[in-house]
């Protein structure tokens, strides 16, 4: 499953993903990492921090912008080097985020509990590797947030403070359940190296 690969690796590509230069697009921008469901992954997936469930898969973008995860003999056919696809993913993420408004739901008190983004046609789930992501939305939701990424077309946003997660697993079971393909019931907080998994949703 590419537990292989040291942690430190997987960090400093994550640091190099937070900080790659961002302006117009690449030529080679078909292929990137996508977070998956562990058992979907193969040898060339790398872990997440502290998570049991899901692993980063390269993949590349086919011509109706569907994510398709790439076998260890398809990267290395296509000779794409551990940090094109971490640059392919920083540019293609802040394109979409500019591309992608998020449904904000707030309280009684008119403070935000939670967003979502959805897209019909673009994996956005990959758009939380990217420091563009942090960026656009500490405004919203404060300079520290957790996110689930239920399927690669949908990711829910929740402030840190949030203490009651569980409220909505209806609302993610049903993503997980969804035609799009899956993504993790995982909670992950969004550091200054990456992701880092704290919790996990179940299913009934």
């Amino acid at each position: 499953m590419g537990f292989e690969i040291c942690d430190l690796r997987f960090c400093l590509a994550v640091i190099f993903l937070c900080l790659a230069p961002v302006g117009s697009l690449m030529a080679e921008t078909s292929w990137i990492l996508i977070p998956a469901p562990r058992f979907m992954g193969n040898s060339a997936c790398f872990p997440i921090q502290n998570s049991k469930n899901t692993v980063l898969c390269p993949a590349k973008i086919s011509s109706d912008g569907v994510a398709i995860i790439s076998s260890e003999a398809e990267i290395k056919t296509a000779n794409n080097a551990l940090e094109t696809l971490i640059t392919s993913t920083s540019l293609l993420a802040e394109k979409w985020l500019e591309e992608i408004t998020p449904e904000i739901t707030r309280d009684a008190k008119n403070v935000i509990t939670y967003g979502v983004l959805r897209s019909d046609t673009l994996p956005i789930a990959v758009t939380v590797l990217s420091s563009a992501f942090m960026k656009r939305y500490e405004n919203q939701f404060g300079p520290e947030l957790t996110v689930v990424l239920p399927n690669r077309n949908t990711v829910f946003i929740f402030p840190e403070l949030i203490d009651n997660h569980a409220d909505y697993t209806p609302q993610i079971i049903r993503a997980w359940r969804s035609k799009w393909p899956k993504g993790s019931l995982e909670v992950f907080k969004i550091t200054k190296v990456g992701l880092k998994a704290v919790g996990a949703f179940e299913e009934p």
